[in-house]
């Protein structure tokens, strides 16, 4: 998959001990769980040169680009702009993106030619015209929420969008999918070695609990 500022789902296993003895029940004791969620893989992906002057893209994991919706503001790594016919710069789908006044990024009707930054903003016609994309981050950029396509919600928990006063961006360039065929693999490999450590431990609790039990009948 190719589409650019797209974050794949990763799973995640979390191990869990809970006590489960109902009233004064003794036995079982413990049990054992295994409990697994996805979660956006937040890792910027790999940087792709286009030549494309309105093609921009952020290095950094916990950098976005701010855009209107119909739903509010939203968040994404995806720089693959368009001039809507308005003048309005937008993405493909057409959600216009922010620049620092919180207000959409547009250019007059007759320009010729327009050109990004690596600072974020616009050259119109081969002139500065103060326009700056709006880059944000955040305090935990692992709890954004992905929503359709590209986009991410910020919950309470990521914590406010904070301005970018001095960001970096790649001009003439996107960021592609996180999709890394190898890097699902390892994971693959280390939720299954995950797996099979945890199934060890629970056969070892069992045969203690069988043991313990044996002594006890045994007295």
């Amino acid at each position: 998959l190719e589409t650019p500022g797209f974050h794949v789902d990763r799973m995640v296993f979390r191990r869990a001990l809970t006590g489960s003895t109902p009233g004064q029940q003794a036995h079982p004791s413990l049990e054992y769980s295994v409990t697994r969620s996805a979660t956006p893989d937040m890792r910027a992906g790999r940087i792709t040169p286009t030549g494309r002057e309105l093609d921009v893209a952020l290095p950094d994991d916990n950098a976005f680009f701010a855009v209107q919706t119909e739903q509010g503001i939203r968040y994404t790594k995806a720089g693959n702009l368009q001039v809507m016919p308005d003048g309005v710069l937008a993405t493909p789908e057409g959600f216009p993106y922010l620049g620092a006044n919180m207000r959409p990024i547009s250019m007059p009707l007759d320009t010729a030619s327009v050109a990004i930054q690596p600072t974020g903003e616009m050259q119109i016609d081969g002139e500065l015209d103060g326009q700056r994309l709006l880059v944000v981050q955040f305090t935990d950029p692992n709890q954004l929420q992905k929503e359709s396509g590209v986009l991410f919600r910020a919950p309470r928990e990521a914590g406010p969008p904070t301005r970018l006063v001095d960001p970096y961006m790649e001009t003439g360039a996107l960021e592609k999918s996180t999709d890394r065929a190898f890097s699902h693999m390892r994971d693959v490999m280390d939720a299954s070695r995950s797996f099979s450590l945890i199934t060890q431990v629970i056969e070892q609790f069992r045969a203690v609990e069988e043991s313990a039990a044996r002594d006890i009948v045994g007295t």
